[in-house]
């Protein structure tokens, strides 16, 4: 296995925060790819994330599947407030 590099990683929470949800192509478990939008307005704090086979899909289908995970955080805080 190799290593995220600091810069690299940095560069993830930058676009993370950016885009509103954040992407691991397999450096937490090989061979998957997990999506996930966090929920820090409600406490203690949530995510929803869904994970898939690695290069299953494509980038455009992955980015996708973010922006339909952060418009459901999105929905359910509303819902909430």
């Amino acid at each position: 296995s190799s290593d995220l590099p600091f810069e690299a990683y940095a560069q993830q929470v930058r676009d993370a925060a950016a885009t509103g949800f954040a992407i691991d192509r397999g450096f937490t478990h090989r061979g998957v790819c997990t999506v996930a939008a966090g929920i820090a307005g409600i406490a203690p704090g949530f995510s929803l994330s869904a994970s898939i086979v690695a290069g299953s899909r494509t980038d455009a289908e992955i980015e996708a599947l973010g922006r339909a995970l952060a418009a459901l955080r999105d929905e359910l805080m509303l819902q909430a407030a």
